[in-house]
């Protein structure tokens, strides 16, 4: 309790605090340790930080997300935790997509970009990209970047959802059952079809079934290659390879199926419940 403390000594009363879960005494040991040393200690203050968050101080958390001490640990994601306790949700829209991409290094991103880039290939070819189609390329590529765009509806309904209704994984077969499939399963197919429906009149005029098919799985793949990010920084590196392997080759299934049969439902108005209630609610229980 000196000052100024000796080096270490409050990093390990803090870890023996948390031992015996005095949680609170904890986050201040983390603390002193970092502003007493903020060249060595950042972690601390990023620790003490998460326990205010962890245990709901929100005073504490809001005090420190205006001290300039913390400004090097107190970024987007705080503004989000701060924002969903006080339902600012000005600031939560705002900050929600940066604080996702918070403390990501550089290789989730490159090894996102890489597998994103090798799907892309191979979707747009068996979309006959290089066929003499005029504008067909640049209707794929907007139909992939729409599908990076539609992680952020999909945030936002994970917010509504988790600060409004509660719905999250709890570890019960049940609830989880319901949780992936009326949480995960439905949100995700629905903020996808949501931004594959700007180009619906585009692919109406242009006829080609194909062309829709397409355009609704390279959707599905940018879906995937924003989502895989967050996946890829997972240390274990079992995570990294079962995503590598899987989600791209789902979401660029399951959103092509659900974007064709909308397609065909725009088309043929007398066979639209059929076309939709027989696949939408497949596409979704198998996600």
């Amino acid at each position: 309790d000196r000052k100024p403390p000796v080096r270490w000594a409050n990093h390990l009363l803090a870890r023996a605090a948390v031992m015996r879960h005095d949680l609170p005494e904890a986050a201040t040991r983390f603390e002193r340790e970092g502003l007493a040393f903020p060249q060595d200690a950042k972690d601390d203050l990023r620790t003490a930080l998460d326990i205010w968050r962890e245990i709901e101080a929100w005073d504490e958390v809001r005090s420190r997300a205006r001290d300039p001490r913390y400004r090097a640990v107190s970024g987007p994601g705080v503004r989000v935790a701060l924002a969903e306790h006080d339902h600012d949700w000005s600031t939560l829209l705002l900050w929600m997509w940066p604080a996702s991409f918070e403390g990501v290094g550089a290789w989730p991103i490159g090894l996102a970009v890489l597998s994103g880039l090798l799907w892309f290939l191979i979707v747009s070819q068996l979309g006959r990209i290089a066929a003499p189609a005029p504008g067909r390329k640049p209707l794929y590529v907007a139909a992939f970047l729409l599908g990076v765009l539609s992680v952020y509806p999909t945030l936002v309904v994970i917010t509504l959802e988790e600060v409004g209704f509660g719905l999250r994984q709890i570890g019960e077969v049940v609830p989880d059952a319901i949780f992936f499939v009326f949480g995960v399963g439905l949100r995700e197919e629905a903020c996808k079809l949501l931004l594959f429906l700007p180009l619906l009149p585009v692919l109406r005029r242009r006829g080609s079934r194909l062309e829709a098919l397409t355009c609704a799985a390279l959707v599905g793949l940018g879906f995937a290659a924003e989502e895989n990010v967050l996946y890829f920084q997972n240390p274990d590196v079992s995570v990294a390879l079962t995503r590598f392997l899987t989600a791209n080759l789902l979401h660029v299934s399951l959103t092509a199926l659900a974007g064709l049969a909308v397609y065909d439902a725009s088309r043929a108005w007398n066979r639209s419940a059929e076309l939709l209630n027989a696949t939408l609610p497949m596409v979704v229980v198998l996600h």
